[in-house]
């Protein structure tokens, strides 16, 4: 499929349309299921909802045309899996030991329990994407951020929403089991760690782009507690920054 705009059109539709082409082109990747496509969607319903900008309900207008789209569902068959998706509710545990002790119970029923950690001060298409594949690769997902304190001193100043506005936005993604925000100040390996033994996960996702150098830090924090790693593949060419070059021009 491919879109090719009037000459006549205003670079707002040119634009638009281009980005539906990108987001149709990963849909058709046969390792895209239908579920993560549905996840994506929902994920970025989540965004729009919780920032209230016009880009974010862009994206999100996009997303949903790519999915349909695609031909990966029916009309009902799309329908049913976002509304489905958008009833999944995480546990959101403010005490850290309930979060813990929920990790033991499903891991004693056989479930597979991954951990994903990041900054995530907003959830970019990129993210989105990249946790929609991590959670298709587990029975249940614990996305460990840091909280903004902590990301305006170790990483970047510039915080766009508030540590309950973050929240509220991976809880409505449908993309995770359990959320919890990291904090205080201390921010080394060791911490890292320690956190990573009292999870206790069964699975660490490792990121591709990242260095070889914390790649293998992450592998020792998962023998703390006999977690496997998984190396999760590259999505590439989905950074929101370029592509709000086209789409904001």
């Amino acid at each position: 499929m491919s879109y090719r705009p009037l000459e006549s059109e205003p670079v707002y539709d040119t634009a638009f349309n281009k980005t539906v082409e990108i987001f149709y082109k990963r849909f058709n990747n046969p390792l895209i299921s239908k579920t993560m496509v549905a996840g994506i969607v929902t994920g970025l319903l989540s965004v729009w909802e919780t920032t209230k900008k016009p880009f974010d309900g862009m994206y999100f207008s996009a997303v949903r045309e790519a999915a349909h789209n695609s031909g990966k569902f029916t009309n009902n068959d799309f329908c049913n899996l976002t509304y489905e998706r958008s009833k999944m509710k995480p546990f959101n545990y403010e005490n850290e030991k309930d979060a813990f002790q929920k990790v033991k119970e499903w891991k004693k029923q056989g479930l597979t329990v991954g951990a994903k950690f990041g900054h995530f001060r907003r959830l970019t298409i990129s993210h989105i994407f990249d946790l929609a594949i991590t959670r298709a690769l587990c029975d249940r997902l614990v996305l460990v951020a840091e909280s903004g304190v902590r990301t305006a001193k170790y990483k970047t100043p510039k915080i766009e929403l508030t540590d309950e506005q973050r929240v509220a936005m991976f809880t409505g993604s449908s993309l995770v089991d359990i959320v919890l925000i990291t904090s205080g100040d201390d921010y080394s390996n060791n911490y890292y760690r320690k956190l990573t033994k009292r999870i206790s996960p069964s699975v660490l996702f490792i990121n591709s782009q990242w260095s070889e150098e914390m790649m293998a830090e992450y592998n020792l924090r998962a023998r703390t507690c006999g977690a496997e790693t998984f190396l999760l593949p590259s999505i590439g060419d989905l950074s929101t920054t370029d592509m709000e070059k086209f789409m904001f021009r």
